[in-house]
């Protein structure tokens, strides 16, 4: 019973922290299109800060969840800014329907960073209706993957 209310607690406490509702598959989150210089053409994103918004058709949305804090500028002095708390998997349903399949936090990703870097070998941060992130030391990056879906992006 206590793992269960610390579960809904998490839950709870993690979609207050991160605004992530809007990171929801929606008909109008495709609204936005972003400017390919490259290509010279626009191309269909989601505008809602996740981290996989060109894949339209993605089954999961990913965002950092994020907190004020500080940091630190070259000169050493602290100033105030939105820090990294963790990251957050938002699986998407066939009717465009959000729900948190999982979320991971900074300390427990760090620690499981490191320790892969020591040893070269895969982490695997989080697991749950069948998406799994990854944190692949070899080539410093996060990897998603889930039923016919991967994604990668640098870590930091």
């Amino acid at each position: 019973m206590v793992k269960k209310t610390l579960l809904l607690l998490t839950v709870f406490t993690v979609v207050l922290m991160s605004g992530a509702i809007s990171a929801f598959a929606d008909d109008t989150g495709t609204d936005c299109q972003v400017y390919n210089a490259d290509e010279d053409v626009s191309v269909p994103a989601y505008c809602d800060g996740r981290i996989n918004a060109y894949d339209i058709m993605q089954p999961v949305a990913i965002s950092y969840t994020t907190a004020a804090g500080t940091a630190l500028n070259d000169d050493g002095e602290e100033y105030p800014t939105e820090v990294i708390t963790g990251i957050a998997l938002w699986g998407v349903d066939d009717d465009s329907n959000g729900y948190l399949a999982f979320w991971v936090g900074i300390d427990d990703i760090n620690a499981a960073m490191t320790a892969a870097q020591v040893t070269n070998t895969n982490v695997t941060l989080g697991e749950a209706y069948g998406l799994i992130l990854t944190y692949v030391p070899a080539a410093d990056m996060f990897w998603v993957t889930g039923p016919a879906y991967s994604f990668t992006w640098d870590a930091w």
